[in-house]
């Protein structure tokens, strides 16, 4: 994945990629994932895939049940 940088280059997140999804099914991961770079594609900076959002989706709908609900009905 990718790195951010401060407006002077200075890194400030090392972002790593994970393992898998595990709170989701593979097929919401995936889904998840093409949208959210959709969204905020990579382009001059960091998108969403390097910033970690599929992850992040992913750990916060292990803690709450509607979301991943939510999330698995589109």
């Amino acid at each position: 994945y990718g790195q951010h940088a401060n407006h002077n280059g200075d890194p400030l997140v090392q972002v790593q990629p994970a393992a898998g999804p595990k709170h989701l099914t593979a097929a919401e991961y995936k889904l998840l994932s093409r949208l959210a770079d959709l969204i905020i594609p990579a382009t001059d900076t960091p998108g969403a895939l390097a910033a970690g959002v599929p992850q992040y989706m992913d750990q916060v709908a292990g803690g709450n049940a509607e979301l991943r609900k939510l999330l698995a009905s589109g």
